[in-house]
């Protein structure tokens, strides 16, 4: 069985030994439901993938099974053909040379855990293998907003962050903006209430109990303040006043067209507050302003 050893007696039906080799999914999967203190022992083995290993070899697959239909399509050398098989080897050379993995877990809350409004916790601090992936906290600059109709907006383009804001303060939360990796830059604001979640599908089936979110809306009805796959973990924050107001982890797409679409965020206060009272003895954690 994967993730688990056995050693049992000859002529018996007794194990007399089970465990949990370091770095198995077996052990990941508590981690990621349970945190990662950084005095693990485990914590240097617990590296961070971007792609997975396993969404990896899933996209080689179907990359292999498309290129293999074009060949027999249109042939070897057709133009189609072989932007597909560059698109492949520039795939595997980038995961060959580990080039997404992005460092070890230094800590994590894992996902059981909650803020003191219940509100979801699942963040992750990662000690970069290579330092020069490591960003400034910048607001996107003038070029990133042309169809974010917010004259007011423009003066801060290109600044850095400079603190804590939070999705209770009415100043934070009354125009945020998030930049994703699937959807990019979009703008939206606070929907009035706080949501109470129930995720059906994921929750269920990790015995989940239903939380309290806040929950951003479009601020501009013609583009819907979405997120879709690999947006999880992009920084929310407000313009005007260069806070960081939280982190997106989740949304929800109402109906058709998306630009009824909800942003579910964790509170930057709370993930702060979360970080330096689990290691209020060892470490203190700030939003770095340089």
């Amino acid at each position: 069985m994967d993730g688990l050893s056995y050693t049992t007696l000859p002529d018996s039906d007794q194990a007399t030994h089970a465990e949990v080799p370091v770095n198995s999914e077996l052990d990941k999967t508590v981690i990621d439901r349970q945190g990662l203190d950084p005095h693990n022992q485990r914590r240097q083995n617990m590296m961070f993938e971007s792609p997975s290993r396993r969404k990896h070899t899933f996209t080689m697959h179907n990359l292999r099974v498309i290129l293999g239909k074009m060949m027999n399509d249109y042939g070897a050398t057709a133009p189609i053909t072989v932007r597909t098989r560059e698109t492949y080897n520039l795939y595997k050379t980038f995961f060959d040379n580990s080039r997404h993995t992005l460092g070890a877990v230094w800590a994590s809350s894992g996902f059981n855990q909650r803020t003191v409004e219940n509100g979801r916790l699942d963040w992750a601090l990662i000690e970069l293998t290579n330092r020069a992936r490591q960003g400034k906290n910048l607001i996107p600059p003038k070029e990133e907003w042309a169809d974010q109709d917010h004259a007011e907006i423009a003066g801060t383009a290109g600044q850095l962050l400079r603190g804590v804001g939070s999705c209770e303060n009415p100043a934070d939360r009354s125009m945020v903006l998030k930049k994703g990796s699937r959807t990019g830059l979009t703008s939206g604001e606070f929907s009035l209430v706080k949501h109470t979640v129930k995720w059906l599908t994921h929750d269920n089936r990790l015995l989940m109990p239903e939380s309290s979110e806040y929950a951003f809306v479009s601020s501009i009805p013609s583009r819907g303040f979405g997120a879709g796959g690999g947006d999880s973990g992009s920084f929310v924050f407000s313009p005007n006043n260069r806070k960081f107001v939280g982190l997106l982890w989740g949304g929800l797409v109402l109906e058709i067209p998306s630009t009824n679409s909800l942003v579910y965020v964790t509170d930057a206060k709370a993930l702060l507050q979360d970080m330096n009272d689990r290691y209020r003895d060892r470490y203190s954690f700030e939003l770095a302003e340089d």
